[in-house]
């Protein structure tokens, strides 16, 4: 049970860090053109990293079948937990997930430690989906990870989360990610 909330807790610290690393308002998860320091690129015209800086690598996926490539912008290893987000562009949709940091796949479940969310803003609207013990499914694959970097795979199904206005489900499919630490 403490694993579980690490990995929740670790996971959502780095999705809101994540969430303050620029502004702007795409209409949909490949962002568009965008400014923003840093480096990296990814289908749908989006470049840069976050308006500080930060590249920690790249994460990617379909979001309901709409390419989204993020510029990692936070990822730790610490304590047994790997975490990791990406924001794109403009900042405006922020995807992250957590789990243990072991090479291997793991499933969501009521007691698994791994789980994921996404967070799109629009204008002055927030709205986050999840998946985690309280609903959601999905995987996610390490296939390799030590002190400095980790790579893997990933997909998910995401309800809406507590709280939130968002509705009906978001489906993640072919996810990649390649994060350094």
């Amino acid at each position: 049970m403490t694993i579980r909330l690490m990995a929740r807790a670790l996971a959502m610290v780095v999705v809101v860090a994540s969430l303050a690393c620029g502004g702007g308002s795409p209409t949909s998860p490949s962002g568009g053109s965008g400014s923003g320091s840093g480096s990296g690129s990814g289908s749908g015209g989006q470049t840069g990293g976050g308006s500080n800086g930060i590249n920690r690598g790249t994460i990617t996926a379909q979001i309901d079948g709409v390419n989204f490539t993020g510029v990692a912008t936070a990822a730790t290893n610490q304590s047994g937990i790997f975490a990791t987000a990406a924001s794109n562009s403009n900042a405006t949709i922020t995807f992250g997930f957590g789990a243990l940091a072991n090479a291997g796949t793991t499933s969501i479940g009521p007691t698994s430690p791994t789980n994921a969310q996404l967070v799109i803003t629009s204008g002055s609207t927030t709205q986050s989906w999840s998946a985690g013990t309280s609903g959601g499914s999905g995987s996610l694959t390490i296939t390799s990870i030590n002190a400095t970097s980790a790579t893997g795979t990933f997909s998910f199904n995401l309800v809406p989360s507590a709280g939130s206005s968002a509705t009906g489900t978001k489906s993640v499919t072919n996810g990649t990610f390649s994060v350094t630490f």
